[in-house]
């Protein structure tokens, strides 16, 4: 097992102000790697890869919302391929005050960019909040989610955090959805 750093425990301005700064901390922090947010805008793929070589790291992948993903997948797919990273982390379902209804609009989404970014290769997740575990007709939004994805394209980043914080037991939780985590939180 490997463990990698989320960079946005940095702040999203530090790491775009010194990323090289940053990469360095978590290289003499003794990580493996990195999950970053959508660089793209900031670093070219290639100079970021050489970045985390020279330092001993890896990428892990690329985390970003909803909508980002619903508009530009392969963008997205491509950097982090580009770059040498396996997974995309999806934080979101869209316009929430929805209810269950964004939910389950999100699913087909998901399904789809899942579908699209496995051809390439990659493996797309959801990453979990404590919201998702707001209740519409009895259950959990993030179960309906959850029921309605495809578990052979839409894996889980499961955060464990958040789980503890929407009430549930992360342990219990990483247990009942075993066969789709893909990344810990």
């Amino acid at each position: 097992m490997k463990v990698g750093c989320q960079l946005i425990i940095f702040g999203r301005d530090t790491v775009r102000e010194d990323l090289a700064g940053v990469l360095a901390t978590v290289a003499e922090a003794g990580y493996d790697g990195v999950e970053t947010g959508d660089l793209s805008e900031d670093i070219g793929p290639e100079a970021l890869r050489r970045e985390l070589t020279s330092r001993g790291l890896a990428l892990v992948g690329t985390h970003a919302g909803f909508d980002a993903y619903r508009d530009d997948a392969d963008r997205l797919a491509d950097y982090t391929l580009q770059a040498g990273g396996r997974y995309l982390m999806c934080s979101g379902v869209g316009d929430r005050s929805r209810g269950l209804a964004a939910y389950e609009e999100a699913a087909a989404v998901m399904n789809e960019v899942g579908k699209k970014v496995a051809r390439k290769g990659l493996v797309f997740c959801y990453h979990n909040h404590s919201w998702e575990f707001e209740r519409f007709e009895g259950r959990p939004a993030l179960e309906r989610l959850y029921e309605l994805t495809d578990p052979e394209v839409v894996k889980l980043c499961v955060d464990t955090c958040w789980v503890y914080h929407g009430g549930e037991d992360p342990a219990e939780f990483i247990r009942r959805y075993r066969d789709r985590v893909a990344v810990l939180h």
